[in-house]
Formats: C-alpha cells, sequence, structure tokens
C-alpha cells in the first residue's frame, strides 16, 4: 500500500482522471482492505507446538489402536490383558505429572475432558477387579473365573455395565479430542 500511495500519489488529486491509476490504487486498497478484515476476524491458527505435534500423533496412534479395542471395541465383562489396564494407568499418570500438556488450550481443554474420564474408568477398574492368572497371563475382568452365587454374579454384571459405561464415556471424549486435533493441529496426521 504505502509503495502504491508513493508510486501514483502525486501531489494534487488529478490523478483521479487517468483511469488506469485510479483503478489501480482503489484495487490495491480494496484487496489491501479485505485482507486486514480477514485476519483480524479469522479464527487464529494452530501454533505448530512441536511438543502439541508430538502429542497429537500419540492420542492418534492410541485412538487407531489400543484404546479403540479397549474402549470401544470390547465389552469389559470379559476379561482383558491386564497390560492394556497398566497403558491407561500409565497414561494417566503421565498426565497428572505434567507430562501429558498441550500448549494449545483448546486441545488442552479436551485433553482435560479425555483424562478425566479414563481416570474414571482406571479407578473403577482398579476398585472392583484384580488380575487373576489365565491361561498362562494376567487378564482383569469381572466375569468370575470360579463359581460364584447368583447374586454376586448379577453384581459383578452391573459392575461390568458400569465400567463399559465409562468406556463408552472415555472413548466418546477421545473422539472429540482427536475430531478438534484434525483441525488444529493437521500436522498430527500426516
Amino acid at each position: 500500500m504505502g509503495a502504491l500511495v508513493w508510486l501514483l500519489w502525486p501531489g494534487d488529486l488529478r490523478w483521479l482522471d487517468n483511469p488506469e491509476a485510479a483503478v489501480a490504487f482503489f484495487t490495491a486498497l480494496i484487496v489491501w482492505v479485505c485482507t486486514e478484515f480477514k485476519q483480524a476476524f479469522a479464527e487464529p491458527e494452530f501454533a505448530k507446538f512441536p511438543r502439541d505435534i508430538r502429542l497429537s500423533r500419540e492420542l492418534i496412534s492410541l485412538h487407531q489402536n489400543e484404546l479403540r479395542t479397549l474402549l470401544k471395541d470390547t465389552d469389559l465383562w470379559s476379561f482383558v490383558d491386564s497390560i492394556q489396564y497398566s497403558k491407561c494407568y500409565r497414561l494417566v499418570n503421565r498426565r497428572d505429572v505434567g507430562e501429558f500438556t498441550f500448549l494449545d488450550e483448546v486441545l488442552e481443554q479436551k485433553a482435560e475432558d479425555f483424562f478425566v474420564s479414563l481416570g474414571a474408568l482406571a479407578e473403577f477398574i482398579a476398585a472392583n477387579t484384580a488380575p487373576e492368572q489365565i491361561a498362562g497371563g494376567l487378564m482383569t475382568g469381572f466375569k468370575p473365573a470360579r463359581y460364584v452365587t447368583d447374586e454376586e454374579y448379577e453384581r459383578l454384571r452391573q459392575l461390568a455395565d458400569q465400567a463399559n459405561s465409562l468406556a463408552s464415556n472415555a472413548w466418546d471424549t477421545l473422539e472429540a479430542i482427536v475430531l478438534v486435533t484434525r483441525k488444529r493441529c493437521p500436522d498430527a496426521f500426516e
């Protein structure tokens, strides 16, 4: 804009009689004003923090693999390898010690929702189950490995339903953060 004013602005307003100069000046003026308004009202772009990209990639990988299996595809009534629950505990612990925090405020808020729901599931599993030796490995589940009374069986079934509900909630919040990540951090999907 400064170059146009400097090059096209004579000492008087006779330049308005020159159609080429007027068209060039007003076109540049309109483009400049539109650009300024677009930048002023545009949603701020995601600051590409390397840490946020790394954490986003890790969450996307968990979303596509381990957490999808545990939170979405598995009925928690059945036995699950205890290592999968251990991964959830470690993930929640990493969040608690500040290792898994985003610098972007929008991603951080979504991550907070996810880790609260994943923590609730992890606490529920830890409080209501215990690993058992099954088929040569440690497995965790609500399904009894031995004979129990009908009342105990029904109580365990209700606990499993609560665990499934908590897992569904954690899955929904993970889906939400992945959707936001797709918009705010497209580099994480490369």
